[in-house]
């Protein structure tokens, strides 16, 4: 194989190379976040348990896998897919069914793995339409950078939300591929193109609006800016582009809606419930570069951006080269970004999220327009006196080492990298097998579901009645078992609910489920006659519902025998979540103890 060619190979190869190490850091480096056993904020609660109960229903997504109401409730307790549409809840899916079981250190790695992939495509990209060395070296420069950014690491592990960012990510980048696929010809050829030529970015360009909808939609915007102005007019290779754009979108939103009307409808608005105060997200129109930028992504390098941003906009306001292909991937990375930074900033509620999709695009400008002046200024002080050393011997001298340090550096950077994945898979067996210590109340719930699964079995035919005010606890249980979790205070809605069906509350459970496990806190003080078991320091009682008409009599019983008093009462009071599911208990019970207890104690 030519010198040449031998180097043009394995360049690329030595440059992703490197990104994967950086990225091996990165993973390390957050090891303890990746591996948290716990579920940390609104998003990652209720988006976990999207994709883990997959598993069990691969479509529509739900929060629910068997709901004990199907109606639309809010995001939280669905039971459909929530406000942000559901594709990028399919990504750990397969990595659940490869580990044979949902984890969280699963369900984050994966989307962490989708990152890596995201920095690997863009570096190939680049490259590919450019065709230089620096493009290839600025690209690697800023995947790097990208990856190491402080909102980028917060996202992956959770500590921002949200994951679907990350999706929406990836997806602009594959739609940055389309783009400069079709822009590989000059201007005045792209008319000419076959059909398939407007086709294929046109379908590529649907999966950003498909990962969040309004917020994907710079991709088409751009990429149809492109077909009308060479086009001029609206024919045929128009309208089949239009068509390849349309129909993805309308299967897909058109099978979420068919899923559930009522959660697509309320749902699917939410975008633009944004233009307002939403959730006191509100926030000036200056506050992404004023505050969001600086703190969030840049931090103490903003300064550094502040200069590299003029220096490229001067660049890319200069003649020289706006037919070459590094000015179109400048125009293109920059434009993208201010695009997508004019959008969220001109609407009211405002989160960082909503600049994370071009911010990749932007490092990229900043770096290569940067390397681009530096590598110009320097190749003039320089060229002409290497014109005037290297001759016909020393062309071939350098050609000869040049390809003599790509190759070792190849073999130095594979090896890095192969004993980077050693490390990592070995400390991942060794995470895995070692006593992990749940000290925050997150973690002991997060416990308790891993231990529900294993030992009560629980899957999608379970029902959790948890005894407490914890909101958040049921999606540990979800996540980890596929089981319906309610909390107490919320049979009483559900009971409502189900009384304008023409159903009662025992009578569903009964329908649904085979098994409702009863969960209370350590404190929560229960008669001794009940049969429990102890899991992660909450005490569960389990009920077949098919012999919950003998158990509620042997409590019953059991009540009687106690006799009379304080301890009695005590008792009475520690049962009334079973009056909560079972109406007819409270009646029962008051008949039955009636003899033994005066009518003003019931009161």
């Amino acid at each position: 194989m030519p010198a040449g060619r031998i180097r043009n190979f394995f360049l690329p190869v030595i440059f992703l190379l490197l990104f994967t190490h950086c990225f091996t850091v990165v993973v390390e480096n957050e090891w303890e976040a990746f591996f948290r056993r716990s579920l940390a904020w609104h998003d990652e609660n209720v988006n976990s348990t999207v994709s883990s109960n997959l598993r069990f229903r691969l479509f529509p997504p739900m929060v629910r896998v068997n709901p004990l109401v199907e109606r639309f409730s809010d995001w939280r307790n669905g039971p459909y897919w929530q406000h942000i549409p559901p594709l990028f809840t399919y990504v750990p899916l397969p990595f659940f069914y490869l580990d044979g079981k949902a984890t969280a250190e699963t369900w984050r790695l994966s989307y962490a793995l989708l990152a890596y992939l995201t920095g690997c495509v863009f570096i190939l990209i680049v490259t590919r339409f450019t065709g230089s060395l620096l493009s290839l070296a600025t690209a690697t420069a800023a995947a790097v950078v990208w990856i190491n950014t402080p909102f980028t690491k917060d996202l992956l592990t959770a500590r921002a939300f949200n994951y679907s960012d990350v999706v929406l990510a990836f997806t602009m980048v594959c739609s940055l591929a389309a783009i400069c696929n079709y822009l590989r010809k000059p201007y005045g050829e792209r008319c000419r193109y076959a059909n398939y030529d407007v086709i294929l970015p046109a379908m590529a360009v649907t999966l950003p609006v498909m990962a969040k909808s309004l917020l994907g939609g710079i991709a088409p915007a751009l990429f149809f800016s492109l077909l009308f102005r060479d086009q001029r007019k609206v024919n045929r290779k128009v309208v089949l582009s239009i068509a390849a754009f349309a129909i993805p979108l309308i299967v897909y939103y058109g099978s979420l809606c068919l899923s559930s009307p009522d959660t697509f409808v309320k749902e699917m608005l939410v975008p633009f419930a944004h233009f307002k105060n939403y959730e006191n997200w509100a926030r000036p129109w200056h506050y992404y570069i004023t505050n969001y930028l600086p703190t969030r992504y840049m931090h103490k390098y903003w300064i550094v951006y502040l200069l590299s941003t003029l220096t490229g906009l001067s660049l890319l306001l200069s003649i020289n080269g706006r037919a070459t292909r590094d000015f179109t991937i400048l125009a293109l990375s920059f434009t993208w970004f201010i695009v997508n930074l004019a959008a969220v900033s001109a609407i009211k509620s405002k989160t960082p999220n909503f600049i994370f999709q071009g911010y990749l695009f932007y490092v990229f400008f900043c770096i290569h327009c940067v390397a681009y002046v530096c590598v110009k200024t320097i190749a003039y002080g320089i060229e002409p006196r290497l014109a005037g050393l290297a001759g016909k011997a020393g062309k071939s001298y350098f050609k000869a080492a040049s390809t003599a340090f790509v190759l070792l550096s190849f073999a130095l950077l594979l090896t890095l990298v192969a004993w980077d994945a050693h490390g990592i898979a070995t400390r991942f067996e060794e995470t895995r097998a070692s006593h992990y210590h749940y000290t925050s109340t997150q973690e002991k719930q997060f416990f308790f579901g891993e231990i529900a699964h294993t030992e009560l079995n629980a899957d999608p035919s379970h029902i959790f009645i948890i005894v407490t005010n914890d909101e958040w606890f049921k999606y540990a249980i979800i996540f980890n078992t596929g089981a319906e979790a309610k909390e107490l205070r919320e049979l009483g809605a559900v009971s409502r609910e189900l009384h304008k069906a023409n159903s009662g509350l025992m009578e569903e459970i009964k329908r649904k489920y085979s098994v409702v496990h009863f969960v209370f806190e350590p404190a929560y003080k229960l008669p001794g006659f009940l049969a429990m078991a102890t899991i992660s320091d909450y005490r569960v009682v389990t009920v077949k519902t098919r012999d919950y008409a003998r158990f509620s009599n042997s409590v019953l019983e059991s009540l009687k025998k106690v006799g009379s008093g304080a301890q009695l009462m005590e008792n009475i009071r520690s049962l009334e979540f079973l009056s909560a599911i079972d109406p007819y208990f409270y009646s029962r019970m008051k008949s039955l103890l009636s003899p033994q207890i005066s009518p003003s104690n019931y009161n």
